[in-house]
Formats: C-alpha cells, structure tokens, sequence
C-alpha cells in the first residue's frame, strides 16, 4: 500500500517523504497519540512478496528493538495494515556523514568525536551479539545538536551485482541469495576481506568497515577506491590505503588504530569496539578521564594542520603596535591588584577580529562571552565546514582557536576564575575547560535561554525557552527551580539571568515581551517577591554601575545602582553601532574591567524594484535605497506602497509612497509601529503600535481627515495584524497567549468587540481571507513545520492542507488564487486554484514567479506585478570589536 501525505496509519499522519532505498521508502510522520514526529519505513510492494526479505524486515525491528543506546537510532514499533508492515523509527533532523563528507574532511578533533560515538554504538551493539554488516557513511546521521546516530542494524540491501554500476562508492549492498555464508554483504566500499570472499563475517567485519569510515573522516577520501565493484574487491583484498593522504597531524595512536582496524587478516585486526572507543578518547584527554575533548595544546596542533586558511583577511592579523599596546594594558590590570599602585589611566585600545575562510561569526543569539579578568575572549562560529563550535581567543593572541567537544555551542559564559566555559547545546549545559579542552556534562536542557555563574560555584540557568529558572552545581547534580512564572501577569517563561556581585542576587527577563521590550525582574537565590525593574529591548549585561542592552541597530548604556536595583538616568547610546538584524542580543563584557567586547553585522541599504515573472529586474521604484524594516503593502488601486522605515532607538515609522512620483508621507510615528495592513476600499490601514506599554491596534486613516483609532489597548498579550475581511468592518489578528502559543482572532471593528477564530495547541499564523469572503488561509506548525492550511472562513467545513514541504508566506489574489512562498524553495512563488464545486478542493500547485535569492520581502500589486526588496549592495563581512575602555564610546550628546 502506497503512503501519501495526509494518510493515516494507526496513530500516524503520514507528512512528507524523507527517502528511499532498496529495503523501502521512509516517510516523515506525526504520532498523533503522543505528539512526537517520527519516521515510517516501509517495505516495498516487491519485496512484501518474498518471504526471505519480509523475513529480513522484521528481523530488522528485532534487532533495533533489543538495541538501546544514545548513538543508535531506536525503534518505537512495527505495524502491521492490510498486509503491508512498517516500522516506526525515531525521526532525526540533520544530515548523513556522508553529506558532511562531501564538502571536505572533518578536523582531527572532530573526527575523533563522530567516530568515538561510532565506535560506542557498535560496542553496544556487538554486546548484544547484534553485527550491523552494513557501516558506512551514508548510514550514519549527524543531527542538529552534534549527536551521531548509527542507523539501519541488520539491514541488506538486495539486488544483482553488475561491473558496470556507476560509482563503487554507491554500489549496493548486495547478496545473490540469503544471508548465509558464501553471500556477499555489505556496500563494496566498506566491505571487509572475508566478506568480500563471502565467508562468514563477525563483528571483526564491523570493525573493519569503522577503520574505513574513520579514514574518510580525516581524508574525505575512500579508504579503497575502484573503477568497478571488481576493481574495487581487487583492492580490498590486496592493496593498502595511502596512508600519505592522512593529515600530517593525525596523532599517532589514530593511525596505529587505522592499520589495526584495517588488517586484512580478521585474526590480526582490532578485537573489540570497546577498545576503539578507549583507544580515541585517550587519544584527546588524559587517562582516566571520559572526556572527548581535545586539550589545548592538541587543539593548536590541529589548527594548524587542519584547518589552513588559503587566505587571511587582514582583519585577523593585529599589528605590532597594537599588540604591544594591549599587552601592556592587560599587564596593568593584572599586576595593579599586585602591585597596590596607582598608575595614570591607560589610553583605549581598539582592535578587530575579522572573518576567515575557516571561521565565520554565526548571526544567532548571544555568542560572545568574556573572562571576568578581561584577559580571554570566547565567541561561537563555524568553521570551514559549517559546523558551529566555541573558540576562544586571549586578546594577546594573534588567533583563536577552536575548543573541540563543543560542537552545537551556544549562550557561553565564563566561571569566575575565568578557567572554564559554560556553554549550552540543544540538549544538554556542559562546561568546557579552557586549559585543556575538557567537556563535561552539567544539566539537561531543551532551548536553553541563558545563564550565568557565581563564585559559590552555582549556575543559574534557563534550561528552556517558556519556564522558570533554575539553579545548579557547576559540577553537575540535581537542579533547583528557582523563580515562578506568574501568569496572573501574563509571564510565560523567564530567561537571560546575570548574577549581581553578591552572588546571591540576580537579573532576569520575563516573557512574552510587552510593547516590544522585556519586563527586567531583581530576585534572590534566597527567596523573597522579585522586584521590577524596568522594560528593556534584549537581555542585559553588567560592569559595576552600568548595565548594557541591545535594540535591533544600538548598543545603550544606563547606570544601574547594584544595591537597590535602581536604574538611574537616560540610556546612552555608544557610538559603535551593533547591526544585527534578529534582534539576538550579542554584547558581552567583563564584569570588573572597562573591556567591552562586540560581534557586529551591517546590511547592506534595500532597494525597492519591480521583478518579471522570471525573476528578471525590470526597474527600480522611485524611493532611494536605505533599511526597509517589516512587511510592506500596496494600496488596492497599485498606485500607493506602505513600508516601514527609519528605525531608532524605540522608534519605528510607517510612510506610504506614491509608486509614480516618489513622493513620501509620514504615516505613523512616535514609537514601534509595525504590520501596515490596508482596508479593502484604501482609505485606512490597520497596523500595531507600541511605545513603553502593551501594544495597541491603531487603525489610522490614510488621507489624515481623522486621529488614528485605537483598539486592544487592555490586551497584555504580543498581537500582529493579518488582514482585513473583504467587507471592511472586521481584522483577523495574531495573539500570542502563553498557554495556547500564537491564535487567530476577529476584531469587529464598529463595535470593538473580539472573538476567537482559531486557538489551539499550535502557532497559528498569517491568516488572509479570501476576496469573496468564503475561505480562510492560514499557516500552522501542527506537522512540526509550517504548512499552510485553507477551510471555510465562519462556517465549518473540511480543512485542507495545501502544501508538505514547509512554507514562508501566503496571500490571495484578487481573482481568488492562493499564492504561497515555499519555505524549501525560497526562489518561487507558487498558487493554487479553487476548484468549483460544494466541496473545498484545490487544483495542482503551479509555478507563478521565481524570484532572486537574495529578497528580502515582496509585494504584488492589484493587476499582478512584483516587486521586490533587496540588497542595493553588498553586507560588510562580520568582524568582532574589542575595545579596552568602553566608556571612550559613550556618546554623551
């Protein structure tokens, strides 16, 4: 029985296709019982018929049900409708190492990670008697968070072997009958001797295939390589790898443990997995410690063996001068304190960190910490492969390097005696010395937001994105809440904590935010009623007297009184722009020196021009280039567009342009304005405005012969304005409720009334009515991704979902065609039909624009052009800015 999206089987909803090979198809799906995504393998329709295969099928769940590792993938059942079977796999998002592979190999350490956890998997497995007979890159998956999963136990592939097949590497795994001795298994790559010749194979024959895979890691390169599948064999069974392709810093016990994994004969080659696994993480850590980490001396070894940048930007090299200069000013700092001198104010330093060929800052979150002595720098990017780790960087170095074992890092902070380095990954809060590389465990997590630690050795900490904080040993062990979420204030959840100097008080941020800033609570490890303190645009950070926040274009100041949790004065803004278009905060400074360190962003100015339907630029519309920030919309005669423009420092203005002449009108001013929407008949536009307060629906009128309305003024709760119905009188809106996460709602606008429309478990968002009032499209994540969804409008009826493969945004036409942007296939604009008829039905997708890769928002008007924002120019390259006396920055004006 073949599967299709929106197909029920048991308890699944079968969603999207992930894959498919010789043993069955795998699709994603969603357990509609325990609201977890999973994915259904199932067997081919061929295969169903021969009881061998079947018999293998099943012996495949067996196996996967016996097995229970953190490095294997799991199996959650086996069902079984209308004679068809299926497993139910545990759905992991990532990407295979194979994938990883094909754009270069891995850096020594790294290496050693990915194949340690290899080497655990199959420990666990060949404990249970089980041999996997199939290792090899493709069948093993790297997920987001950095975790290796070991896939497909017990699984063969059938099919005859043929010379002629194109590309060894890819050559099935083969058999020409049973699974029994004298029957070649395994892809021809990966295949040990014996199983080459066909004898009978053990787990020696797994260890083999892991000698393989480990010198792909370091080469990229197969270890045995051939024209043919019987070129191939020839080579397995009588040639040597070429040892001369390994990295020269590959250490020794690495290539001592490839030849044993690679000897020909079984009775000579490595005995044990276990031994693999033992033999890697001493290889990065010292005996008797678990951890697989690599020291610092190793990581400057492998730095410069692996990772050799074909070019350096000059933002990287720092001059004599400067350096000279920097180390004096940290020698000051540190031996004052020593010394008890007092000596005249050293003069600012100012130097940059730029990017690399093997090194790019990370636009996300929070990445950049430093040492409370201000001597280190620690910040999160990628290296020349894309994978995200910590660096760290003493600001007398003339690079950073990179600390392996923390892959997926994110949110870093430093102990207070600057020798370790908290940092959190999807899963788990670990620390990382910085000394010798070591990674250990703290406390789980699901997306951590923030933490902070105290010279008590205790880590206070958000270990997820909606919930209180806790609190925990440095060393790990059970963790204690904390803080309580008020909801009778509409709190959802608390994060960004930063301990105040006694180590027992602390500031934290409460969810949602309120007028576009986040309410700042002072509380106790203690205990006691936390006590406001005020709004703020991002999470803070502190040096004695000041605390320092973020908004999306500025770096502000304001002075903070630690006693009574008094902030006193104005923000002051630094001189520094930090341009960071999320509005991710991405300062970090030391905690008793005048150190301040920043990553900073500059986008390019936008354009506003008109696009054929072949993503062809026709011409650029009469407005000059600058940031054009938020969604933009034109009137519904085409002739006017209203944008977003002119962002501040709490403030955000909305214009309408004449699209002839260029003419501009100040629309809406005075605070964050935001989500323009225009009435059917052109004379208002709806839009959300803000200042210090909730925000407030406003529904202003476009030729100025009326103050702007306001409506929702008593709702706390973050709100969006989506559109208009056809008739005028009524606005779908976004409203975020932290039970419900976001919902749909109708505002009757003469009467000033609300009502639900949709409000359920999951993000329902960017609802559009349809022109003739009848249908309603909307986008939700049910699925586990946004998918757009179209139903009747006010009276039940079916629901559809109208796309599988995630989706950005919608919008009807004016002659009822749903158009949509496909999340996965960001270069075109896609629409469907409604089909005639009582039943809601929708006609095939068709391609109706493809548009550049670099938009960054679009627009269509009435009659049907495109226009489209876009870079005018190129975004300046990442940098990291490190200034020794920040207050050199403080524009005082």
């Amino acid at each position: 029985m073949a599967l299709a999206p929106g197909q029920k089987l048991a308890n699944y909803e079968i969603l999207a296709p992930l894959g498919a090979g010789g043993m069955g198809e795998v699709w994603r799906a969603r357990d509609t019982r325990l609201g977890r995504e999973v994915a259904i393998k199932a067997l081919p329709e061929a295969f169903a018929r021969d009881p061998e295969r079947l018999a293998r099928f099943e012996r495949e769940a067996k196996l996967l049900a016996s097995l229970n590792h953190p490095n294997i993938g799991a199996i959650y059942g086996l069902e079984v409708e209308d004679g068809h079977r299926y497993l139910v796999l545990e759905f992991l998002e990532g990407e295979s190492l194979s994938t990883v592979l094909s754009r270069g190999p891995l850096p020594i350490g790294e290496t050693v990670e990915v194949c340690g956890q290899i080497a655990a998997a199959l420990e666990s497995a060949h404990e249970s008697g089980i041999v996997h007979r199939d290792l090899k890159p493709g069948n093993v998956m790297v997920t987001r968070t950095g975790a290796v999963k070991v896939l497909d136990f017990g699984l063969a592939k059938s099919g005859p072997v043929h010379e002629s097949d194109a590309g060894a590497s890819a050559s099935p795994t083969m058999t020409y009958g049973a699974t029994q001795a004298g029957m070649v298994l395994g892809t021809a790559a990966y295949m040990s001797p014996e199983q080459a010749r066909g004898k009978v194979v053990d787990k020696r024959t797994d260890i083999w295939a892991f000698g393989c895979v480990l010198f792909e890691c370091l080469t990229a390169r197969q270890a045995f390589e051939g024209e043919t599948v019987s070129d191939l064999i020839a080579h397995i069974l009588t040639t040597e790898p070429d040892w001369n392709l390994l990295p020269a810093a590959t250490p020794t016990r690495v290539r001592e443990l490839l030849r044993r994994c690679l000897e020909k004969d079984s009775r000579r080659r490595l005995r044990d997995m276990g031994d693999a696994r033992i033999e890697l993480e001493e290889t990065l850590a010292p005996r008797g410690s678990s951890s697989m980490a690599v020291p610092a001396s190793m990581a400057a070894a492998v730095d410069a063996a692996a990772a050799k940048p074909k070019k350096r930007r000059v933002g990287l090299e720092i001059g004599a001068a400067i350096l000279g200069a920097l180390a004096a000013v940290l020698a000051t700092r540190l031996l004052d304190p020593l010394l008890g001198a007092k000596k005249a104010a050293a003069p600012a330093v100012r130097f940059e960190i730029g990017e690399s060929d093997t090194m790019k800052f990370i636009e996300e979150g929070s990445v950049v910490a430093l040492s409370p002595d201000a001597t280190t720098l620690t910040f999160v990017a990628r290296d020349s492969v894309g994978t995200v780790r910590l660096w760290v960087r003493p600001l007398n170095a003339s690079a950073p390097r990179v600390l392996p074992g923390t892959e997926g890092a994110q949110l870093p902070f430093f102990s207070p005696d600057g020798r370790s380095i908290a940092f959190f990954t999807e899963t788990k809060l670990k620390r990382v010395s910085v000394a010798t590389g070591d990674v250990d465990p703290i406390a789980d997590v699901k997306r951590a937001r923030g933490g902070t630690w105290n010279r008590k050795d205790q880590i206070l900490f958000a270990p997820t994105s909606d919930g209180p904080l806790f609190v925990v040993g440095a060393s790990g062990g059970e963790a204690h809440q904390v803080t309580t979420v008020d909801t009778t204030r509409g709190e959802s959840g608390h994060r960004s904590p930063v301990f105040l100097p006694d180590g027992n008080h602390f500031l934290y941020s409460s969810l949602p935010p309120i007028g576009g800033k986040y309410p700042l609570y002072k509380a106790a490890l203690s205990g006691g009623r936390p006590d406001s303190i005020t709004s703020l645009p991002s999470g803070v950070r502190l040096v004695p007297g000041w605390i320092f926040f973020q908004n999306v274009f500025g770096l502000f100041a304001q002075r903070f009184d630690a006693g009574s949790g008094k902030v006193r004065g104005n923000a002051i803004p630094l001189r520094e722009s930090l341009w960071n278009t999320n509005y991710a905060a991405s300062v970090s400074l030391a905690a008793s020196h005048g150190v301040i360190a920043f990553r900073e962003f500059r986008p390019a100015p936008s354009k506003l021009a008109w696009f054929d339907l072949n993503g062809h630029e026709e011409a650029t519309l009469p407005f000059p280039p600058r940031l054009y920030l938020g969604d933009m919309q034109f009137s519904p005669d085409g002739r006017q567009l209203v944008f977003a423009r002119d962002f501040e420092f709490e403030s955000l203005e909305l214009w309408i342009g004449d699209v002839a002449t260029g003419a501009e009108t100040r629309f809406a001013s005075g605070g964050i304005n935001a989500s323009p929407k225009w009435s059917p008949d052109g004379g208002r536009i709806a839009y959300m405005h803000s200042i210090s307060g909730p925000q407030t629906m406003m529904i202003g009128s476009v030729h100025g012969n009326e103050p702007a309305r306001a409506y929702l003024e008593h709702e706390i709760s973050f709100k969006q304005v989506d559109c208009w119905t056809p008739d005028g009188k009524r606005l779908v809106y976004e409203r975020q409720d932290p039970a419900t996460r976001w919902d749909l709602w109708v505002l009757d606008i003469d009467a000033g009334t609300t009502r639900r429309l949709l409000v359920g478990p999951f993000n329902e968002q960017q609802a559009v009515v349809s022109p003739d009032g009848r249908l309603l499209a909307y986008i939700s994540d049910e699925t586990g991704r946004p998918e757009l969804y179209v139903q009747p409008f006010e009276t039940p009826g079916r629901r559809i979902q109208a796309t599988t493969a995630g989706v950005l945004r919608a919008e009807w036409s004016s002659g009822g065609r749903l158009f949509y942007q496909l999340a996965t296939d960001p270069l075109t604009l896609r629409f469907v039909e409604v089909l005639p008829g009582p039943d809601l039905r929708l006609g095939p997708p068709q391609v109706w624009a493809r548009l550049p890769s670099n938009i960054e928002s679009a627009a269509v008007t009435p009659d049907g052009r495109l226009a489209v924002q876009l870079p005018a120019g190129k975004a300046a390259p990442g940098r990291m800015i490190v200034v020794t006396d920040w207050t050199t920055l403080l524009n005082r004006r």
